[in-house]
């Protein structure tokens, strides 16, 4: 059985610039969607508090206890805003990788076939992007050795 090594986070960012700009895309559109979101639900509990306190309905206890319960509410709203910041990263750094990860590859195999080595392979992972890339230029390899070959 062959066992599979851990990968190292340098394995994942193969290129850091382009793949933590993808990530900053998808945690800025996430966060400002969970943003609004919060800022509605904050507005909705500020109005709620004012509306009490104007009645005078609610002694200084019963106060204490809604401003408690508005502080939970912010600390347990910020620690989600983070925990999804974490979660999109890295998320988004394992899925720029299935597309960085082949780019590479094909790059480094088109290096190849330009020395003249149309006896090169490579191979993308399972979960790889761009299959049909690789696959395309595997075939033009085989064409250009076929046309190479004596007859």
């Amino acid at each position: 059985m062959i066992m599979k090594r851990p990968r190292k986070l340098r394995n994942y960012l193969l290129k850091p610039g382009y793949q933590l700009k993808f990530s900053l895309y998808f945690i800025v559109s996430g966060m400002a969607l969970l943003g609004v979101m919060i800022a509605v639900v904050f507005s909705k509990l500020r109005t709620l508090s004012e509306t009490i306190s104007r009645s005078g309905a609610l002694d200084i206890k019963a106060q204490t206890l809604l401003n408690e319960l508005i502080f939970d509410v912010t600390w347990i709203s910020l620690s989600t805003f983070a925990v999804f910041a974490l979660i999109v990263l890295v998320y988004s750094i394992v899925i720029s990788h299935r597309i960085v990860g082949p780019t590479v590859a094909i790059c480094a195999y088109i290096e190849e076939l330009k020395k003249g080595n149309l006896d090169a392979k490579r191979t993308l992972r399972k979960y790889d992007e761009l299959h049909p890339i690789m696959d395309s230029l595997q075939d033009l390899a085989l064409k250009m050795k076929s046309k190479d070959s004596p007859s």
